[in-house]
């Protein structure tokens, strides 16, 4: 009889009160007082269980506060992010064309991903001209950010890069949101230039904790992007590496 009525709400749709049998059997963590939209809905992977609750805290806007919370639990890390750029794409685009852009787009990938996950790293998306992956901590994104930029030069090859550190929400391994992103995401493909890596000041004070002979390498500065002021840091590269980039310099590098 159970079973039937079950049925019957699945064909039918019907909203069921979360924590009852529907959820517990499906291994949806439940929040006492609030209605899944549908049982036809039902999450079934991690981006459609953030989507599921997402839609239940802008249902339920004075249950936010314990949503989040189910939301950070189920899907905060801490991480330290890093988001590469190649140099040059609008030059590159303009003078020989897209295939030829795209050539060197993937040449980058080729190159880039398999360093960067023997690294540490993992990367989880490659967008356009861009590379996003996350690591365990300031140290080893930019130790692997630092021989990644060597291993491009020796290739005629040229990236900006960004690297945050801070809480995320990770989605599968597929997908990361978090504010730390957003700004490596600006530090990499806006602010940062050709051959240089950037740093927030949140991966600055993580890696002061944890390694202080280490900022000594960095320069900090002001930049204002948006109406808004914020210190980066830049990693002050050892000569040696300067001069290898100055010797391969191509028509993929640009000031940005």
């Amino acid at each position: 009889m159970m079973m039937t009525s079950l049925f019957s709400a699945i064909a039918l749709g019907l909203c069921l009160p979360a924590g009852t049998a529907i959820a517990t059997i499906l291994g949806i963590p439940s929040v006492e007082g609030l209605e899944m939209t549908s049982v036809l809905a039902v999450p079934n992977s991690a981006e459609a269980e953030l989507a599921h609750w997402l839609r239940l805290r802008q249902q339920s806007p004075d249950r936010a506060a314990e949503i989040d919370a189910l939301i950070r639990d189920r899907f905060g890390a801490v991480r330290t992010v890093m988001v590469i750029d190649m140099s040059g794409f609008s030059q590159l685009t303009e003078t020989f064309g897209i295939i030829a852009t795209l050539q060197e787009i993937y040449r980058l990938r080729d190159l880039s991903i398999p360093m960067l996950e023997a690294s540490g790293g993992s990367v989880f998306k490659a967008e356009a001209d861009s590379l996003y992956a996350t690591f365990d901590s300031p140290a080893a994104a930019i130790a692997a950010a630092d021989d990644l930029l060597t291993l491009l030069n020796a290739a005629g090859l040229h990236a900006s890069i960004g690297i945050g550190h801070g809480e995320v929400l990770l989605i599968d391994d597929r997908e990361v949101y978090g504010a730390e992103l957003n700004l490596a995401s600006r530090l990499g493909e806006d602010l940062a230039a050709a051959d240089e890596i950037l740093i927030t000041e949140a991966a600055y004070t993580m890696l002061l904790q944890s390694n202080p002979e280490i900022p000594a390498s960095f320069e900090r500065r002001e930049t204002t992007a948006s109406g808004l002021t914020f210190p980066v840091y830049t990693l002050q590269r050892a000569r040696e590496k300067q001069d290898a980039q100055s010797s391969s310099q191509s028509i993929f590098v640009s000031s940005r």
